[in-house]
């Protein structure tokens, strides 16, 4: 996730909607229990969900783009519970079945708060290619072999985080439409998990996709107020904590479109963000653009989102409910 673990999938934010399976065995569940809280005890309930579909490109030597299009999806989902309890869930990735050289490629994030505190579940692909000639390398070896996956769990106070993480080798290619099957074969995985603890540092949120959806909340009531008013949050930085690590996440710049036309649909009143996160101890940044509608049943509700972590990789989601899990 941006800086969520997927990465180039991780940006979509703001959220799917597959429940985690339990543990398979005694052991499993002593192993999560060191991070289990009261939350996970709030029944919550679907209050939208939308699916997207991916386009990606690539551009060797620094000379043109390549780009396809359906070559993965997305879906998202927003839950609430009862005393203020939030849940916000993400699944994304490239479909081996349509993405060139079979690329599997895909990421899970859940973010659960009560306002204070949250609890946070993260599955990624382990990737992180530098180059296209590595990532074309790492496709092979995948095939070869079979991927590699990390699953993170972490419980954030208003003072302190706790991350668990722990890797397996699929032994079959699992997609991002397998998210139960790996989770199961992840939280059964035998092994110490990796432990970290830091303190929180004053003023951070408790995850990435609550801090997302609530800018976008925030600039879509001010949008509403005049075709002027977005301009006002331009600048705005937050501060939140994702695996052990701080961050800030800054709007950059807000534009208000009167109309719009995205993959062959017509839109009015588009609100256009440009996003900047940081990673505030390796000091790296990343930038996405997000673009969600002011007004009627998609309000606040992204309609496109275009990331470029990579020289050479750029990818795009589109709302298109259409696509199938």
């Amino acid at each position: 996730m941006i800086p969520v673990a997927t990465r180039w999938l991780a940006v979509m934010l703001a959220l799917a909607a597959t429940p985690l399976p339990g543990p398979r065995d005694p052991e499993a569940a002593s192993r999560q229990g060191s991070l289990r809280s009261t939350l996970e005890d709030v029944p919550v309930t679907v209050v939208r969900e939308h699916r997207y579909r991916m386009s990606a490109g690539i551009r060797p030597l620094l000379l043109f783009w390549i780009n396809k299009d359906n070559v993965g999806g997305a879906r998202v989902v927003w839950r609430a519970g009862e005393g203020g309890v939030r849940e916000h869930e993400l699944v994304i990735g490239s479909d081996p079945a349509r993405a060139p050289r079979r690329v599997n490629r895909w990421g899970f994030v859940r973010e659960r708060t009560d306002g204070r505190s949250a609890d946070v579940v993260g599955l990624m692909t382990e990737s992180d290619d530098q180059s296209l000639d590595e990532a074309k390398t790492k496709v092979g070896e995948q095939a070869a072999r079979g991927p590699v996956y990390k699953l993170i769990r972490s419980r954030v106070t208003p003072d302190s985080s706790r991350s668990e993480t722990r890797a397996v080798r699929a032994t079959s290619e699992w997609s991002y439409r397998d998210v139960d099957k790996v989770m199961a074969a992840l939280d059964g995985a035998a092994g110490t998990p990796r432990v970290r603890e830091m303190p929180v540092p004053a003023g951070s949120r408790p995850g990435f996709l609550l801090v997302l959806v609530d800018l976008l909340h925030e600039s879509v009531g001010v949008a509403r107020q005049g075709s002027d008013k977005p301009r006002l949050l331009r600048g705005r930085v937050v501060p939140y904590v994702f695996n052990n690590t701080p961050y800030t996440l800054t709007l950059v710049s807000t534009t208000l479109l009167p109309r719009d036309r995205i993959d062959g649909r017509d839109y009015t009143r588009l609100l256009r963000h440009e996003f900047e996160t940081l990673n505030t101890v390796a000091k790296s940044r990343e930038r996405f653009v997000l673009t969600c509608a002011v007004d009627g049943p998609l309000a606040e509700v992204p309609v496109q989102i275009s990331y470029q972590p990579k020289w050479w990789f750029r990818a795009e989601l589109v709302l298109d409910e259409r696509e199938t899990f």
